[in-house]
């Protein structure tokens, strides 16, 4: 049997929602190999109060003032500047951290944060040394941020990614791909989407259309909801404003022309997947993964500015999504997947071969090996 006492320290945040959603995949995913994983908010708990509710201006800073973010993004992108704002953030973190780490006391700690890597890195030389993994959770564009090369394992999603680690730095030999982790509900396929529909109160044989904007709630959710609405497919939504709830209320308290459902934050995603014909979204990395892993023909209409970009091209050049920046082009490729079931079957297939259901499971059998 295995050593139930080894630990694994997951060291992420609640800033959108891709970084927890994956620390979760890695822990269900670790779970038949008997080790005990503790998952921190390495925001929240490792700074002193009142920054250590910083993560909490994410989301109006990307939605409300994108391109401030795009001048932080590049602001502290070079290798030389990266280096200067983790010095700054040492005293911060540091005395956390490393109680955070003896308390813990993990045999490997995980990162799915930026933040998280050197840091963690310099607090172990303080205590006691165990392997530590970075699993970037950016799938074509990396903040050099991600990158540690004193780290044991770097695991990305992409071969974009493996080439972007090389060329920053980080030695071959401890860079793997695996694909970006997703839920084990994502990976399960689904023979009758009707009931699933059923279950979640939708009607049966209307083409359904979910709409999200991430953890966050980001993007322009209100209008491209507003011209899904008044362009009379005969379709009926499922809208997730995540945690926007000023959008969510606003979309509830209005009367609208289809059937729409609306929903938060939420830890069903999967079944409202399963549910959908198509997804329109933006181009947030473990929500395209998800879509992917569903077989999911995605319509891409925004990105955050820097680390998402790329993430358009990567999907749109494989067939598995279009890029619509603008609601009524939205609405023109919703028209298109109608009238032409072949184009979206076609799209499906193209999504499930750039998905990678196995990527949890990959990387956790990764990361148990060095929990001895």
């Amino acid at each position: 049997m295995e050593d139930v006492d080894r630990g694994v320290l997951i060291l992420t945040s609640d800033v959108g929602g891709g970084h927890r959603s994956v620390a979760l995949a890695l822990a269900e995913a670790l779970e038949p190999f008997h080790v005990k994983v503790s998952i921190v908010d390495v925001i929240a708990q490792g700074l002193p109060s009142p920054l250590n509710r910083i993560g909490g201006l994410y989301g109006p800073l990307v939605n409300g003032a994108p391109l401030i973010w795009h001048a932080l993004y590049h602001l502290t992108e070079g290798q030389w500047r990266t280096g200067f704002l983790l010095r700054c953030l040492k005293p911060l973190f540091f005395k956390r951290l490393i109680s955070l780490l003896a308390t813990t006391n993990p045999d490997v700690v995980v990162s799915t944060h930026p933040l998280a890597n050197h840091l963690t890195v310099w607090a172990l030389q303080r205590t006691r040394r165990v392997p530590v993994v970075t699993m970037i959770t950016d799938l074509v564009t990396l903040h050099p941020l991600w990158i540690c090369s004193e780290v044991d394992l770097c695991l990305v999603p992409t071969e974009e990614a493996r080439r972007e680690a090389l060329n920053w730095g980080i030695p071959g030999a401890k860079v793997k791909v695996v694909g970006l982790p997703v839920g084990l509900a994502f990976t399960k396929r689904v023979s009758d989407r009707d009931a699933v529909r059923a279950e979640l109160g939708l009607a049966r044989h209307l083409f359904t259309v979910l709409i999200s904007g991430g953890g966050e709630g980001i993007g322009e959710l209100w209008a491209l909801v507003k011209a899904v609405a008044k362009a009379g497919l005969g379709v009926q939504l499922i809208v997730v404003a995540g945690r926007n709830r000023k959008l969510k209320d606003r979309l509830e308290e209005r009367a609208w022309e289809i059937p729409i459902h609306v929903t938060g934050f939420t830890e069903r995603m999967p079944a409202l997947m399963r549910a959908a014909d198509c997804i329109i979204t933006k181009a947030g990395p473990s929500t395209m993964s998800e879509a992917l892993v569903c077989g999911l023909p995605l319509i891409i209409t925004s990105a955050i500015p820097g680390q998402e970009e790329a993430n358009v091209d990567y999907v749109v050049q494989s067939g598995a999504g279009i890029y619509t920046p603008t609601p009524e082009k939205a609405v023109a490729a919703l028209k298109e997947f109608i009238a032409s079931p072949g184009t979206l079957e076609q799209m499906r297939k193209a999504a499930w071969q750039l998905a990678h259901p196995q990527a949890a499971e990959k990387a956790a059998r990764l990361i148990a090996s060095l929990a001895r």
